[in-house]
C-alpha cells in the first residue's frame, strides 16, 4: 500500500493506492483508484509552468519530439495536443508547418484562449484530427480503454496517435509515482493500443522529454495488424527493483539532508545560516522532513510558480515564497536545489540576485533525478 498527500493551489487530496499485478499479462496498474470527479477537481487544481518570477523552460527537447513526429506524420497535418498545459509545445508544431491545437484540464487566470490555438479552459475539443498527441498523460488515467476511445473519437481513420509515458520496464521507480495509476513497458502499451483499434507504427526508445519514458506512434485503423512477437517482460522483477531504487532514493534524500547539515556547521551553525529550498516539490518535503532531526535552522521554501506563492508546503512551516518577496540580509545562504530539470536556471537566479555568501546543495549531485544508465 502506497499513501501521499499532495497539496494543490486551493486543497489538499489524499491518494490512497495498491499496486496490483496481472497474472495473465503481467500489467502492472493501481487497482484502487479515486472517482473521476475527484481527478478532475485534483488536476484542475494542479500547478502549470507560469511564473511571474522567472521564465520557465519547458523540460523537454522540442526539435527531438517534431523530428519523431515528422518520421510519422505529414507535414502540414492538424494535431490535437492532449495535455498541453501552458501551450509551448502547440507553438512549436505551429513553426514546424502544422496546424495545432491544445486542451488542458488546468484552470487558468488568463484568457481562455491564447495564441496557437490553444484551448486553456478545455478538457475535449471538437473536430476531428489528422493527429493525437500526447505526452505523459495516459499514465494518469484510470481507464485506459475509455480514454483511447474518447481520443479516436477526434482521431480520423489513419489518424496518427502518438504518445509519451514513462518506461516502467527501465525505469520504474519513476513510473511508480503517487500520481500514476497505469505502468506500461513497451509491450503493454502496444498489446493495449492493437486492442483498441491502432495499429503500432514505430517506438522511441529515448524521447526528448524525460529520460526515463519511451514514445510510440500508432496508427487508427479499421484491420488490425500483428502484434509484434515481443515477450512479455517479467514484471514482478521489474516491480522488485522499482522498489529498491525508492529506498535508493530515500538513501539519496537523507544523503542530502547530511551535507546541508554538515554545511550549516562548516558555515558558522545556526546563528549564521539561512536554508532555503528552491522548488516546493516531493523530493523538497522528504529532505526537508529529513533534515529536521539533523539541524536546528528552520528552512524557507521558494519555489518559481506563481501559483505556489503563499500556500502551506508539507516540511515547512512558513508558506512559499516567490524569490521577488524575500530580502536576504546578513549570514550564509544555503540554497537546496529541488527542481532536477530546473536546477542549472535556478543557480542562475540565485547568482542574479547577488545573494551575499551563497552555498548550493544541489539534489543531482546525490542521482535525484539524473538519468539512470
Amino acid at each position: 500500500m502506497r499513501t501521499t498527500c499532495e497539496s494543490a493551489r486551493h486543497a489538499r487530496f489524499e491518494m490512497r493506492m495498491h499496486d496490483a499485478l496481472c497474472m495473465k499479462c503481467g500489467f502492472v496498474f493501481e487497482e484502487k483508484t479515486p472517482e473521476s470527479g475527484y481527478l478532475e477537481a485534483y488536476y484542475a487544481d494542479a500547478f502549470s509552468l507560469e511564473s511571474d518570477t522567472a521564465d520557465l523552460r519547458p523540460d523537454y527537447d522540442a526539435g527531438r519530439r517534431i523530428e519523431f513526429m515528422k518520421g510519422h506524420v505529414d507535414q502540414g497535418s492538424r494535431i490535437l495536443e492532449i495535455g498541453a498545459n501552458r501551450g509551448d509545445f502547440c507553438r512549436d508544431l505551429e513553426s514546424a508547418g502544422f496546424e495545432a491545437t491544445g486542451v488542458d484540464p488546468l484552470e487558468r487566470r488568463d484568457q481562455a484562449v491564447v495564441e496557437g490555438g490553444f484551448i486553456a479552459s478545455e478538457q475535449t475539443a471538437t473536430g476531428v484530427f489528422d493527429v493525437v498527441a500526447s505526452y505523459y498523460v495516459l499514465e494518469h488515467v484510470t481507464d485506459a480503454r475509455a480514454w483511447l476511445a474518447a481520443v479516436s473519437r477526434n482521431l480520423k481513420t489513419g489518424g496518427i496517435l502518438i504518445t509519451e509515458v514513462p518506461n516502467f520496464e527501465r525505469d520504474p521507480a519513476a513510473s511508480l509515482n503517487h500520481e500514476h495509476f497505469l505502468h506500461f513497458t513497451p509491450y503493454h502499451l502496444e498489446r493495449l493500443l492493437q486492442s483498441c483499434g491502432y495499429s503500432v507504427l514505430g517506438t522511441d526508445a529515448s524521447p526528448a522529454s524525460r529520460h526515463f519514458g519511451f514514445a510510440m506512434a500508432a496508427r487508427k485503423v479499421d484491420v488490425m495488424a500483428p502484434a509484434s512477437g515481443a515477450i512479455m517482460p517479467d514484471t514482478a522483477a521489474i516491480y522488485a527493483r522499482g522498489m529498491d531504487e525508492k529506498r535508493r532514493r530515500l538513501s539519496q534524500e537523507n544523503a542530502v539532508a547530511d551535507d546541508v547539515a554538515r554545511l550549516v556547521d562548516a558555515v558558522g551553525g545556526a546563528d549564521s545560516a539561512h536554508i532555503y529550498f528552491w522548488g516546493a516539490n516531493e523530493i523538497a518535503t522528504s529532505i526537508a522532513v529529513l533534515l529536521s532531526g539533523k539541524t536546528p535552522v528552520v528552512p524557507f521554501v521558494l519555489d518559481n510558480s506563481s501559483q505556489k506563492k503563499g500556500l502551506r508546503h508539507e516540511g515547512f512551516s512558513s508558506p512559499v515564497a516567490t524569490p521577488d518577496g524575500v530580502r536576504f540580509g546578513a549570514g550564509n545562504h544555503i540554497f537546496v536545489l529541488c527542481s532536477p530539470s530546473w536546477n542549472a536556471q535556478i543557480r542562475e537566479q540565485v547568482e542574479a540576485l547577488a545573494v551575499t555568501r551563497a552555498h548550493f546543495v544541489d539534489v543531482r549531485d546525490h542521482g535525484i533525478g539524473e538519468p539512470r544508465p
